[in-house]
């Protein structure tokens, strides 16, 4: 299986356009790069000591896209660019992997397939990926509040989980106790600032913020505050 990528850069942080194609896959269609850097919210920033992890479940109608994003280096007036690597996704990519990007987005993390070098390149390589992997999320268990999760989904179209201290294992979890058709739906959105264009049904922030919660509130995103106990996650409002 060969995944087509691109490159994106944060060049104007007041612009909906603000961003820039750095680089992509040579068979990657025209028209698909811009739609891609376009839906790449690199804009929104980053969390502090979090890993990022995006999912657009509603790019187009044949393809999703997956993508991670990072700063990079300090320039002289002492600021850092801000990237995302974005990966597009088909049906049947998806579907090697039980219809759950968290699946996919380990693999691309364990396999260094998203390591890029010091310089930028100007071509990204076409990622080889396995046709498959075993689902390390088979016994997971995302909370005995699943159901309740469901509900205030079906209630609110964004869903804000504050407090997971692991927001891609949860997500993973979270997504495998669907239904497999349900789980390529859910976009997610794992280590960025609220955005407020942003296309995510879910999205993790820190917690023990009243404040922050208030302003998701505001912004109509619901906010769930996560906990543990024992092996198991709950949730509540």
């Amino acid at each position: 299986m060969r995944l087509q990528q691109i490159l994106v850069e944060a060049t104007d942080f007041t612009s909906p356009n603000g961003n820039q194609v750095v680089a992509r896959s040579a068979n990657i269609d025209e028209g698909i790069t811009k739609k891609m850097a376009a839906w790449a919210t690199v804009r929104a920033g980053l969390l502090p000591r979090q890993l990022t992890a995006t999912f657009f479940a509603s790019f187009s109608k044949r393809y999703s896209l997956l993508g991670r994003s990072f700063a990079g280096g300090y320039d002289p007036h002492g600021d850092r660019a801000l990237y995302s690597q974005l990966v597009l996704l088909n049906a049947a990519n998806l579907r090697a992997f039980e219809n759950n990007a968290v699946l996919i987005a380990r693999v691309l993390n364990s396999s260094g397939a998203w390591m890029l070098s010091s310089e930028l390149p100007d071509e990204l390589p076409e990622i080889e990926m396995p046709n498959g992997t075993i689902n390390s999320f088979a016994y997971s268990d995302c909370g005995d509040n699943r159901e309740h999760i469901l509900k205030s989904m079906a209630l609110h179209d964004r869903i804000g989980f504050t407090d997971a201290t692991e927001p891609l294992a949860f997500m993973g979890a979270f997504l495998n106790s669907l239904d497999l058709q349900e789980r390529a739906k859910i976009g997610f959105s794992i280590g960025r600032r609220f955005f407020e264009e942003a296309p995510f049904n879910i999205s993790f922030y820190p917690g023990g913020d009243l404040r922050l919660e208030q302003e998701l509130t505001q912004r109509q995103v619901y906010p769930i505050r996560l906990r543990t106990s024992g092996n198991h996650r709950l949730a509540e409002v």
